[in-house]
């Protein structure tokens, strides 16, 4: 039976729980298109490891609710920005890792090989020493359930039996060193010595012969043979037995050929049958240790990526966010993680955005023209809790976030015509889940709610969908909208606030600054020059 690992019951209430349409409408792991490039995931992916890659994707796909290991996280950051200096060395030498998990899986399953041995041994060499470094900073990781020291005896023992470099396939030897097993190094011996024999048994035949160009060669079908060209075919004596006759040469063989063949054959096929045995010992014992070897490999998956989101908001200047119990959303100078990069990598600047939002305001409607940035500040406060919520630093100058239980986006347009569901009835779907399960700790953002259908039906249902979030679900709401009629709301509802996308005049034309203020109306200025 192959080792597997216990299931784990993962409940629901352990993450921040974000549904199918509102990870595609973030692009948390790919984009609309469906493509990986410029998706969340890609920009924020500083990982050097396999393990830490996929640890990360699983963290940004299941942020955390628990404000302890949150905060852990954070202090993991800031130990590596604060002691760079000591770690600056740490990316490249990460890089070194293979991928121990997947080694570990094809051992567990019996589909393993020498190369996955090599593997484990690469991975305790590297993570003994990345461990050691780490404890000598005191850094504030968890600390392994055992003792490092208790991984050296695999270690040394992989050593002293493997190569340093292997073959691909198990099956063909090759892969204990040298001076491991007396009797494997015997039959090797004994191997070397047939070959040896091989070679001087040539140099007779070809002396007592005559033949300059005699040959002994092997193949799979007929073994080792004596091999004649067509010219010199009359030397040949009567002692060499015919075995096979090509164009332009003849196979012969011996009875001394055959006798060291035999004794050949035999030793290789020993030494095989030994190496493999070795070999099955050998994962017995990286498997008699897996419940160390996991965590071990799970530790340093984890280093990799903290590193790396350490490396993120040193780069482009991520702050640590506060949290709070409570409903407030304080962000100052917010930025879009993944469209702040696209703009610095065009030598372009993000316009950054404030939002408040706390018990007396936690209600945003959102005015302003096509292409003004509604889109991308919706979502660049959504993501902003994402980020802080698995753990990262996040894109402003200062973030305080109260917790949040689900995150729901309703942002664009699309249909599902294979199952019969228009633009139309897709939204109003999406729209009714949330309005159904928004409880009020999460988080809302919704988009031109009401547009496809006609424009006074469209206006009705964008109002009562203000008024449920406001009313009964009560919770941190940002909603974008065209229908201006909607800012007299600020009038009839306490926790709503207008906000607006801000224009300017200039030169005849309206040039959108993609800022966001306060107020219910386009501040539209007339002026010579930008600033």
């Amino acid at each position: 039976m192959p080792h597997l690992q216990p299931p784990q019951k993962i409940k629901s209430d352990t993450f921040l729980q974000i549904d199918a349409a509102s990870r595609r409408s973030l692009e948390l792991s790919s984009t609309q298109s469906g493509a990986y490039k410029n998706s969340l995931l890609f920009m924020i992916d500083h990982t050097s490891t396999a393990g830490g890659q996929r640890l990360l994707s699983h963290t940004l796909a299941f942020p955390l609710v628990d404000p302890s290991k949150i905060k852990r996280r954070y202090d993991q950051i800031d130990f590596f920005i604060k002691n760079a200096p000591s770690t600056q060395d740490l990316k490249p030498h990460l890089k070194e890792f293979p991928d121990g998990e997947r080694a570990l899986a094809r051992l567990s399953s019996n589909r393993g090989s020498a190369r996955d041995l090599l593997v484990i041994r690469q991975v305790l060499k590297e993570g003994m020493c990345l461990y050691q470094h780490l404890q000598s900073l005191q850094a504030p990781f968890e600390p392994l359930p055992f003792k490092l020291e208790d991984l050296v005896p695999l270690y040394e023992e992989l050593l002293q039996a493997l190569k340093d470099e292997v073959g691909a396939l198990t099956r063909d030897g090759g892969f204990v060193r040298p001076n491991y097993d007396s009797a494997l190094d015997h039959l090797q011996n004994y191997e070397q010595e047939s070959k040896k024999a091989l070679i001087n048994q040539q140099k007779i035949y070809t002396e007592t012969t005559g033949i300059p160009s005699l040959k002994i060669k092997h193949n799979q079908v007929i073994g080792y043979y004596i091999e004649v060209t067509q010219t010199h075919k009359d030397k040949v004596p009567e002692t060499f037995i015919h075995r096979q006759s090509l164009m332009n040469s003849h196979r012969y063989t011996t009875p001394e050929l055959l006798a060291i063949q035999e004794k050949l054959v035999s030793a290789q096929g020993d030494a095989l049958c030994l190496e493999l045995e070795i070999f099955d010992r050998l994962v017995g014992h990286v498997l008699e240790q897996q419940n160390k070897l996991r965590p071990f490999i799970h530790g340093i998956s984890h280093i990799d990526m903290m590193h790396g989101l350490a490396h993120l908001a040193n780069t482009h200047g991520y702050v640590r966010p506060e949290l709070t119990e409570d409903t407030s959303f304080d962000v100052k100078k917010g930025r879009h993680p993944t469209v702040e990069i696209l703009l610095k990598q065009k030598n372009e600047l993000f316009v950054e955005n404030s939002c408040q939002l706390n018990q007396q305001k936690n209600v945003v409607l959102l005015t302003g023209p096509n292409m003004g940035g509604k889109s991308t500040y919706l979502r660049q406060n959504a993501l902003i809790i994402v980020l802080a919520q698995m753990g990262s630093f996040v894109p402003a100058t200062a973030a305080k976030i109260g917790l949040v239980d689900r995150i729901f986006s309703r942002v664009g347009a699309g249909d599902d015509l294979t199952r019969g569901r228009s633009t139309f009835m897709m939204e109003m779907i999406e729209t009714a889940t949330i309005l159904h399960q928004a409880t009020e700790k999460s988080f809302v953002i919704l988009d031109e709610v009401g547009r496809s259908t006609s424009t006074f039906d469209g206006l009705a249902i964008a109002q009562a969908t203000v008024e449920a979030l406001h009313q009964h679900n009560k919770c941190r709401t940002l909603f974008a909208t065209h229908y201006h009629e909607l800012t007299n709301l600020e009038d009839t509802l306490d926790r709503l606030k207008c906000m607006a996308v801000q224009v300017k005049e200039w030169e005849g034309t309206i040039v959108l600054l993609h800022a966001i203020s306060e107020g219910n109306q386009i501040n539209l200025t007339a002026s010579t020059s930008l600033k």
